[in-house]
């Protein structure tokens, strides 16, 4: 098990970093990034996130339960079709495609908050691997990755009440962390970025979790998840998610990317989740099969309820 990573940069001025006691020195300005009490590197702010909490033991157990399906059937061609080598993930939760990744051999990364460290040491994920950093700041050189992913993340950036309250700065945190997660990647390298689609009504990833829902609205919102496993929302207007065509704006026309193009949903969901409680089976069975067999004409478009797009550099 390594201890740290010569690939590892200053996430401030991108210079060479040194072990020194307790963590990594950045020769350039000298400032110190420490190791967390479970052995992983902090390169968050001091105290920003230490309040942050993103996963439960049950949405840890689930990670665990089903990451090996969703690699094997979905992730690992991806990466495969271009023979990715050089691998980061955003977002990386438990961090098994990561572990999945180095078993095959790969140079893989994980970068998550604080909160994760613990779930990180309990499956003894290898602190050489994986790191406490923020989207936006990333500890890496330009250009270093072939390929990189960041799964149901992005519509996070920019919130700051659970997952539907925008900050007052939320497009320039979204462009900074488009920017950077375009820095690391390599010209002519590949992004894979997904979330729900904000033209689709119906949210499949998310629970109704919007305090600004009048009451009313909002016992129907959770009886339908409850229900269905489904959230009901707004698709029009100013709103957390992100539509294909606000996902293009941000990376290729105010980043610099070289396209954003939708990909096919097939083998991305297990749709373990869907139909709650019985007598829905039919029910997910057509929203299953419906969102396996979108056609290449509407993915993206309002008939499409989740974006994974290729965006590249």
């Amino acid at each position: 098990m390594s201890t740290w990573s010569e690939a590892l940069v200053c996430p401030d001025c991108h210079g060479a970093l040194t072990p020194c006691e307790g963590g990594l020195s950045c020769e350039k300005d000298g400032v110190t990034f420490s190791r967390n009490p479970h052995g992983y590197l902090d390169f968050t702010p001091e105290g920003r996130y230490e309040r942050v909490e993103t996963t439960s033991e049950e949405y840890a157990d689930e990670q665990r339960t089903n990451w090996r399906r969703f690699y094997d059937a979905f992730l690992d061609p991806w990466l495969q079709r271009e023979d990715a080598k050089r691998i980061l993930e955003i977002g990386s939760g438990v961090g098994m495609g990561i572990r999945f990744a180095r078993d095959e051999g790969k140079e893989a990364y994980g970068i998550d908050l604080p909160c994760l460290s613990p779930f990180w040491a309990k499956v003894e994920n290898d602190p050489g691997s994986f790191f406490l950093a923020e989207g936006a700041r990333l500890p890496f050189p330009d250009g270093y990755f072939d390929a990189l992913y960041c799964l149901g993340v992005i519509e996070h950036v920019g919130t700051i009440v659970g997952h539907y309250t925008l900050g007052d700065h939320y497009r320039e945190e979204r462009m900074a962390f488009a920017r950077e997660l375009l820095r690391v990647t390599k010209p002519g390298g590949r992004l894979l970025i997904t979330c729900p689609n904000r033209r689709f009504p119906i949210d499949i990833h998310h629970e109704p979790t919007d305090d600004a829902t009048p009451p009313g609205a909002m016992r129907f919102r959770r009886w339908f998840f409850d229900r269905f496993g489904l959230t009901l929302h707004w698709p029009f207007g100013e709103y957390h998610l992100f539509s294909l065509g606000d996902l293009r704006r941000l990376f290729v026309q105010d980043c610099g990317a070289s396209s954003a193009e939708p990909l096919s949903l097939r083998h991305y969901f297990g749709f373990h989740r869907m139909g709650s409680l019985p007598g829905v089976s039919a029910v997910k069975d057509l929203a299953a099969s419906y969102i396996e067999n979108i056609s290449k004409p509407l993915r993206g478009t309002c008939f499409d309820p989740f974006l994974v797009i290729e965006v590249r550099r």
